[in-house]
This record gives C-alpha cells, sequence and structure tokens, in this order.
C-alpha cells in the first residue's frame, strides 16, 4: 500500500493531466462563442446602419431640400419648383450626409470604417427601354407593363441577390454619357417617377459593410478578417 504522500502526489498529477487537455477545448469553445456572439451584433448594427441609410435616401428624394443622388439625373422639369439640386448628396463625392447620418446608428463599431453604396432601380419604358424613371404600366396605353430593372453596383452585381459577392467597401460607376443606362444605376432619385400615373416607383438599394477582424485571429479557425455585409431597399418618397 503506497504511502499517502504518495497517493495525493498521484491525484495532483492525474488533475494536471486532465485539466492540460480539457482547458484548451474549454476555452476553444468560449472563444468560439464569444466570437460568434460579436459577429452577431455587428451583424446588426450593419443591417441597420444599411436600413437607415436607405430610409434617409428614401426621404431625401429628387424633391426634397438637398437630394440623395445617384448618377442619373431625373428628366427635365420632372422636379417640382423649390427642391435643391437633385444630387445635393452626390453618388460623386460618395454621399457624405447620407453615409454621415447612417454611421450614427453603428454602436460598437468603428464609424468611419462602416462603407456605404447606393444605387437606384425603377422602371424603364416598354417601347425605348433608353427611357428610365417609367411607371409600372405603359402611360400610352395604360395596359402594358414595363420592365422593372434592378439597379447594380461594383461593375454589374445585383446587391439584392449577389450580396455575398460585393467587395468593401463596393462601388458604381457612372454612365459613359448623361442619360445612358450602360451605368450601375437604372433609374434617378425621383420619387414620383410617371406624372400621369403618380406612383412611387423608383427605389434606392443601399448597401452598408464593415471590414472587422475578429478578437484571436487565427486562434481555432478564426479567420482574421470578416466582412459583414446587409443591404436594404426602400421606395422612394415625394416631398413637394
Amino acid at each position: 500500500m503506497r504511502p499517502l504522500s504518495a497517493r495525493s502526489r498521484g491525484r495532483r498529477g492525474q488533475t494536471l493531466v486532465e485539466t492540460a487537455l480539457v482547458l484548451p477545448l474549454f476555452l476553444a469553445v468560449i472563444t468560439a462563442i464569444l466570437t460568434f456572439g460579436i459577429w452577431i451584433f455587428y451583424q446588426q448594427q450593419i443591417a441597420t446602419v444599411a436600413r437607415e441609410a436607405a430610409r434617409y435616401a428614401a426621404v431625401h428624394s429628387a424633391s426634397s431640400d438637398c437630394p440623395v443622388g445617384g448618377w442619373l439625373a431625373p428628366a427635365p422639369g420632372a422636379v417640382p419648383n423649390g427642391a435643391g439640386p437633385w444630387n445635393c448628396d452626390s453618388a460623386s463625392a460618395g454621399w457624405p450626409t447620407m453615409t454621415g447620418e447612417a454611421r450614427k446608428f453603428a454602436f460598437g463599431l468603428s464609424a468611419a470604417d462602416v462603407r456605404v453604396t447606393a444605387c437606384w432601380a425603377g422602371y424603364h419604358d416598354s417601347s425605348n427601354t433608353a427611357i428610365y424613371d417609367s411607371g409600372p404600366i405603359f402611360a400610352n396605353d395604360g395596359v402594358t407593363p414595363n420592365p422593372w430593372v434592378d439597379c447594380t453596383m461594383d461593375g454589374g452585381t445585383n446587391p439584392l441577390t449577389d450580396t455575398s459577392t460585393l467587395p468593401c467597401p463596393a462601388t458604381t460607376s457612372s454612365p459613359s454619357a448623361p442619360g445612358l443606362l450602360d451605368g450601375d444605376d437604372q433609374a434617378s432619385n425621383l420619387a414620383v417617377s410617371d406624372r400621369e400615373l403618380a406612383v412611387a416607383a423608383n427605389r434606392v438599394v443601399v448597401y452598408a459593410c464593415y471590414n472587422w477582424g475578429p478578437p484571436l485571429a487565427g486562434f481555432v479557425f478564426i479567420p482574421h478578417n470578416v466582412v459583414i455585409r446587409a443591404v436594404f431597399s426602400e421606395g422612394l418618397q415625394h416631398q413637394k
């Protein structure tokens, strides 16, 4: 029979071995849970940013005091008197006002690293698809449906269907000449897109993203960079 002191040392040795085997697994599980929880929280924040940016752009359509504009101008005479320049907060400048307002909702994130991109979608005229800002029904007969055309980002990617393929930040391209539809926008920021039908047909699509470096990146297969993305679309609202 072994002495009591020898048995105590044996138990301590067994405990150390068990701890050495279990502790790394325990820490890995806890780290994975914490990282996943932070990711879910950040995903919610970016979704809120996209939603709030889309709402801001929808309210600040071409008929507002300082519209959020893309690359396509509304048809001459379509914007009511008293509205501000149709692209007061412009795509060429990176929408500083819309982006600034949206970043206010990025709680817990580095606001300066939250990126926002917008594009505009709408109906094209069925008799001449080079004409944008049409209503859902061909105005000449009131029966024929006009085709709806989604806007794109980053040279042809539909943000509503291919969100995961967009880089962060994404970009939108201007048409090769004013009024052409070979850029990413397929409509202007005009809310009432057909005077005869008086419908709010055009929509803005906003993509928000954030490049996140998770804590303990590289530990237990945690990646060094995660792109958190969200897309939200909103119908434009007439203001004047």
